[in-house]
């Protein structure tokens, strides 16, 4: 029977679906093949790995492929497709990943054997070559970037450009924001906000997208650093043909990378001495005021301490000064006005508050602190010279009290012991009394029995309320309770949104709170830097293993703001589980 060209095509169309909605069995051992296209591949330019299935009955779920100098794309595209000839059913299943090179030469992807349905199929190698680009496509687009002369040492803040160069006569359709290379080095945020400009190149007029930004060095020892970008441009030419009305214009889509900057990052040396160095590297100026040099005993003062100049402002940790027992000093709180995008450059004020504890101090000590300068590799003295100070006593018990005769002159107050010579009259005019109540009645029984539960429960609340107030670690405590009570709300709602910086901002403050507790001394949770959260969970006696997830989450909130190391979304649910953990046993140890 022959059926009319149309049929013919609508029952091949309802094989075709019925084939793709139930899976028919098929015949043959699992096959695996894999290949590279194109191959050569360009430098710089696109290539896509693929790995096809013959005869299997799904698709493995395979890490992406990791080989020295290629860039892997991070997300796999699937496909599938089932045909039958002669009567006998074949299916393919594939994966693919698009890659680029950075350099010329030869590489391999390497095979692996993996399960695939109720089977086994081994992966062959692939091997393929990598050609560098042409002189002219070399010269279209590519990516530079600038650092200031080493040597470089762990934790500089270094301040780095990122320049992306077009041809001029070539646009910019689309581009991601570049991407660093290599774990030795953490880089501030690149965002969109960049500044363009038009700069030469050889002669030749390029259109400029640029980056300022801060590298800092977090491993020492050999390295290599650089940056990759995927751009797609187009030819003005053909950019005019278009004439703007039609999205028909030719792009070409390419990843830069920029040249590699191979160097030796050292380790700082030993300061001078023992807990005087900040963490303070670059060049600066350090100065230190007192408010005032009139004190007295018990009242406070503030010193404040002013670094100017450029370095890792955001990567010191707040010196804590030692005056003896004399002076009672409490951490600092920190501001900084930088004087360039990047924060690089600035003023960063060190506010401590200090409470002379004795009528005879005479000077706020002499005091050093120390900051390494990286162009001469030696660290610099600053010598904060002493201070002369006055103190006075403590105010003086109140005198006795004065009276006025009546004729304005002073005498002194009665002896409370000597009775009155004259009593006061008493008043005209009494009122007649109200009838008595008869003291065994039940009327009097029961308002004197509720006059005396009512004076016994104010009693016991005035107890309880003077006790607090005399307990200023209790009244702390509960405060304190109020506020980690709010901000574990908070830390609830940014989990919910992946907003790491916002769980970092209230883990760090929940935990500085908790731990504040851990003194005898009050103390200003939000001022305690991490190092003075480990000293207390030192000094308190804390267990080892507390004290250690404590300090991990304190040292990866500093991380992730000071150096940028932030991990990803998809990990705020287990360091919520690590920050009630550390919150239950602090809670312990406070209540203990």
């Amino acid at each position: 029977m022959k059926f009319p060209r149309q049929s013919t095509t609508v029952i091949t169309l309802l094989f075709a679906l019925l084939g793709a909605a139930w899976p028919l069995p098929t015949q043959g051992s699992i096959e695996a093949q894999a290949s590279v296209d194109p191959d050569p591949v360009m430098a710089g330019s696109q290539a896509t790995y693929q790995i096809r299935f013959l005869n299997a009955g799904g698709i493995p779920d395979l890490n992406r492929p990791r080989v020295a100098g290629l860039a892997f794309g991070s997300g796999a595209r699937r496909g599938s497709q089932t045909s039958i000839v002669n009567g006998r059913v074949s299916r393919e299943t594939s994966l693919s990943w698009s890659f680029t090179a950075a350099e010329p030469g030869r590489y391999t992807i390497p095979g692996r054997t993996v399960e695939v349905g109720e089977g086994t199929a081994r992966i062959p190698d692939v091997t393929f070559r990598v050609l560098p680009p042409d002189e002219e496509a070399r010269s279209r687009a590519f990516l530079e970037l600038e650092l200031p002369d080493g040597p470089y040492y762990t934790g500089q803040a270094l301040p780095a450009q990122l320049r992306l160069l077009v041809r001029g006569d070539f646009s910019l359709e689309n581009a991601t924001l570049p991407e660093r290379q290599g774990d030795a080095f953490v880089n501030s945020e690149i965002t969109d906000d960049f500044r363009r400009g038009t700069l030469r190149r050889e002669g030749r007029p390029y259109h400029a997208v640029v980056w300022d930004i801060v590298l800092t060095p977090v491993k020492s020892g050999p390295t290599d650093l650089r940056f990759a970008q995927q751009i797609a441009i187009a030819s003005a030419q053909d950019r005019r043909r278009s004439f703007g009305f039609f999205d028909n214009v030719r792009t070409e889509t390419m990843t830069l990378f920029s040249e590699p900057l191979a160097t030796e990052i050292r380790s700082l040396p030993d300061p001078p001495e023992e807990g005087v160095f900040s963490g303070g590297i670059g060049n600066f100026e350090v100065t230190r005021s007192l408010a005032e040099t009139d004190l007295t005993v018990g009242e406070p003062v503030t010193m404040e301490i002013v670094l100017r100049g450029e370095g890792n402002f955001k990567g010191m940790d707040p010196p804590q000064p030692d005056f003896g027992e004399v002076w009672r000093a409490y951490p600092p709180k920190s501001s900084f006005e930088p004087s360039d995008p990047r924060g690089h450059r600035g003023i960063l004020s060190l506010s401590y508050i200090l409470i002379p504890q004795e009528a005879s101090v005479t000077e706020l000590p002499a005091w050093k602190l120390w900051t390494f300068d990286p162009g001469t590799a030696s660290y610099v003295d600053h010598d904060l010279a002493s201070i002369n100070v006055e103190v006075a006593p403590a105010a003086e018990e109140p005198r006795a009290q004065v009276f006025l005769d009546g004729d304005g002159n002073a005498e002194a107050a009665p002896d409370p012991a000597v009775a009155p010579e004259t009593v006061l009259p008493l008043r005209p005019g009494l009122q007649p009394l109200p009838t008595a109540v008869h003291p065994l009645s039940l009327e009097f029984l029961g308002l004197n029995g509720l006059l005396a539960s009512a004076f016994l429960a104010a009693g016991v609340l005035r107890s309880r309320h003077l006790r607090q107030h005399a307990d200023e670690r209790l009244v702390r405590r509960k405060a304190g309770d109020r506020r980690v009570r709010r901000q574990i709300k908070e830390v609830d709602r940014a989990v919910a949104a992946g907003d790491i910086d916002a769980f970092f901002s209230e883990a760090r403050s929940i935990l500085r709170e908790r731990v504040s507790h851990l003194s005898s001394q009050p103390v200003e949770a939000d001022s305690l830097a991490t190092a003075d959260c480990r000293d207390l969970l030192l000094r308190s006696g804390t267990g080892e293993a507390l004290a250690e997830k404590v300090l991990r989450l304190l040292d990866s909130a500093d991380a992730s703001q000071f150096a940028g190391q932030r991990p990803p979304p998809e990990r705020l649910g287990d360091l919520r589980n690590d920050l009630r953990e550390a919150l239950d046993g602090l809670n312990k140890e406070i209540v203990s």
